[in-house]
């Protein structure tokens, strides 16, 4: 027997002599005031029930106490210290309350009537607190499936919440806001976890820690192009190259080599479209969310600095809105072109 479980007996053992101890000295206060011969008299009719109560209660006392450790041996393999807890607790209570029907249906002897009384307050109760039922089931599927966890990144979009989760309580989930800039404002969010019922929720981390964020660098037409695809990539690469790597080991351990080819890359991917007044060359990468809001500033910072290096300016140019104005001698008065010629 291991120490912990001795020590816990020896409490158990303890607390019983105790109220041993109380209930020897209590009879003999009482012994100088009742006759004891009518008191066993008054008890008499209640005793049946007395120990029929005590004698539940110790069945199931040791019941649960012997099979919670083979529960534990024949489950626990297949889930984690939390929710092994949570288990535990729900098998404890279920026993619990089965022994707390047992002695009611002792106390009252008519099980038809108790069952009806039985239902109806549980309906009203369920009716009342329909809200907190629904969010301790809620937390009790947070706990077994995890839609999310403890530091994932969430967003439910009905309620155009996003934040970072802090804690989760039997009721509440508590996350850290994050403004749409991935910007963390240090306000704390509190959502009953009935939400998993009744919101979609996005996880940004459900599978993979990385997720995918996409810098868009809009140049001007006239730059050239491929200069500025091979500078964005190799800033890219050089802040987020490390990442990526570690985000694409995950990605081929726990999917399929079908989607390895376009989400299992190392490599920044780099798109490029028109727009109306410029070309928008954008750099997809993955990193943590949380580092989001560092790694695209750096990324910026030295593509910019890039740009305007000796060797790279005039051949890459940064588009911002302008107007340009073009003139064509065949169709300018003699006046105009007198003013522009001056």
């Amino acid at each position: 027997m291991k120490t912990e479980q001795k020590n816990q007996l020896k409490k158990e053992l303890f607390w019983y002599i105790n109220l041993l101890i109380a209930v020897f000295l209590l009879a003999v206060y009482w012994k100088d005031y009742v006759s004891v011969s009518t008191f066993l008299r008054d008890i008499e009719p209640v005793l049946p029930k007395i120990a029929s109560i005590l004698i539940t209660l110790f069945i199931f006392n040791v019941f649960i106490k012997s099979t919670i450790p083979v529960l534990k041996k024949g489950i626990s393999l297949y889930f984690n210290p939390d929710e092994w807890n949570v288990i535990r607790m729900l098998y404890t209570y279920f026993l619990w309350f089965i022994a707390f029907i047992i002695i009611l249906t002792g106390v009252f002897g008519n099980f038809s009537s108790l069952g009806i009384s039985i239902s109806l307050i549980g309906a009203g109760i369920a009716f009342a607190l329909q809200q907190v039922i629904l969010s301790f089931a809620g937390w009790f599927l947070i706990i077994i499936k995890r839609p999310y966890k403890i530091g994932d990144r969430i967003y439910i979009k009905n309620r155009d919440v996003l934040g970072d989760v802090e804690d989760i309580t039997m009721l509440i989930t508590v996350l850290k806001e994050v403004a749409h800039n991935d910007t963390v404002t240090g306000k704390n969010i509190i959502l009953p976890n009935s939400t998993v019922f009744l919101e979609p929720i996005i996880n940004y981390s459900y599978d993979v820690p990385q997720i995918w964020i996409s810098l868009p660098v809009d140049v001007t037409y006239e730059s050239d192009l491929e200069l500025a695809e091979k500078i964005i990539f190799d800033v890219a690469k050089d802040v987020a190259g490390e990442e990526m790597k570690t985000a694409s080991d995950i990605i081929k351990r726990k999917t399929p080599e079908s989607v390895h080819a376009e989400f299992a890359t190392e490599d920044p991917v780099i798109r490029v479209e028109f727009a109306g007044s410029s070309v928008t060359i954008r750099a997809r990468i993955m990193c943590m969310p949380k580092r989001v809001p560092a790694i695209s500033s750096d990324i910026y910072r030295k593509v910019f600095h890039e740009f305007n290096k000796p060797e790279n300016k005039g051949k890459v140019e940064i588009a911002y809105p302008h107007m340009e104005l073009v003139l064509h001698d065949e169709v300018m008065s003699d006046r105009v072109k007198k003013y522009f010629d001056r």
